[in-house]
């Protein structure tokens, strides 16, 4: 959502609000008058000015929703977004049924980053205005970024309620189908995860990210030979997407522990995934795994340190440069990054739905 159309809707919302309480039906007129003089204020570009008396107007007439939306919409002019939506949020308070206010609250918690009270907001208009596409779009940009912020905290019984609700208001949406592949593989459901990105596929037959998604679903599936040839397809498709070759390498050698010949093809995978993109975690943290396994600890511990620079922290990878450090010698950085093993972990456990 661009800014600029953000805030010229708000304030149009704004200087409504401001006409409205002009007119000063049933409303204190000590209070009109000082909203009257907010509105030519604000017309007249002095919005400093404009937002000192709009307060004084709210301080004699405090349960006015259109008040604390006037000013709102007025510190969305400002570009002062956590305090407009704090407006707004009193003005929906006051004013629950109003749906206006609670879509112009919605869109200010999506400028700042509060997904999960703009989901809810604009799932509530939408069970009112059903047909409404501009409350559809932005519900569905509030699911897919809520489900992000959740897949990131591992919230995945959370998130797999989320998509599967969000696919069945947006069916024809393929990022939709994306975030339902990823949390239902992440529940374990396998073959509802490939269905999900089978789906996702037909819909953006561009997307990288539905095939690579695809492609590890059908493999926790256990449908092995489908998940290579969907991944040695799309190399031909994407062949400068770092991402799949790094899905290709770590399923290659995931398979190499029964088919031992797809141990070359894996490595060579993943190299070539950081030969487009040097900073991909996961193929370090590979890589590091085989240079332990083949006794270059030193190189392991490179490799499980970029990683860590990389990526996320993870349990695994702090395991993982503990064992490569004791095996060079260094045992006090082994027993550190033990402790940021434990300390990780439990973080991990404590974020498990």
């Amino acid at each position: 959502m661009t800014g600029g159309s953000q805030w010229r809707r708000t304030w149009k919302l704004a200087l409504a609000a401001c006409a409205c309480l002009a007119a000063g039906h049933g409303q204190r007129p000590d209070a009109m008058a000082k909203a009257r003089q907010s509105y030519e204020l604000a017309r007249a570009g002095n919005l400093e000015q404009a937002v000192v008396v709009m307060r004084e107007a709210i301080a004699l007439e405090p349960e006015n929703a259109l008040l604390h939306s006037a000013l709102g919409g007025i510190l969305a002019r400002q570009d002062k977004p956590e305090e407009a939506r704090s407006s707004f949020a009193q003005a929906v308070r006051l004013d629950p049924t109003n749906t206006v206010l609670r879509f112009q609250l919605a869109r200010l918690q999506m400028q700042t980053g509060q997904w999960e009270p703009a989901y809810e907001n604009l799932r509530q208009i939408a069970t009112q205005q059903p047909g409404n596409p501009e409350v559809l779009a932005l519900l569905e940009d509030a699911a897919c970024e809520l489900g992000a912020e959740w897949a990131r905290a591992r919230r995945f019984k959370a998130g797999q309620a989320l998509a599967r609700d969000a696919a069945r208001r947006f069916p024809a949406s393929a990022r939709v189908h994306e975030m339902l592949g990823l949390f239902e593989t992440r529940n374990q459901e396998n073959v509802l995860a490939v269905e999900a990105y089978r789906k996702a596929r037909e819909l953006a037959p561009d997307s990288a990210g539905a095939v690579a998604g695809l492609a590890i679903a059908q493999a926790a599936a256990g449908m092995t030979a489908d998940a290579a040839a969907t991944l040695e397809s799309a190399l031909g498709q994407f062949p400068k997407d770092a991402t799949l070759r790094q899905v290709y390498g770590v399923l290659m050698l995931k398979w190499s522990e029964t088919e031992p010949g797809r141990r070359a093809q894996g490595i060579q995978a993943l190299e070539a995934a950081l030969q487009l993109d040097p900073n991909l975690a996961e193929a370090h943290y590979q890589l590091g795994n085989v240079a332990l396994e083949d006794g270059r600890a030193e190189e392991a511990a490179r490799r499980f340190e970029t990683a860590l620079r990389c990526g996320e922290p993870s349990s695994r990878v702090w395991f993982a440069l503990a064992r490569a450090y004791r095996r060079v010698g260094r045992a006090a950085e082994a027993e550190a990054a033990m402790e940021k093993f434990r300390a990780q972990k439990a973080e991990e456990e404590k974020a498990r739905p």
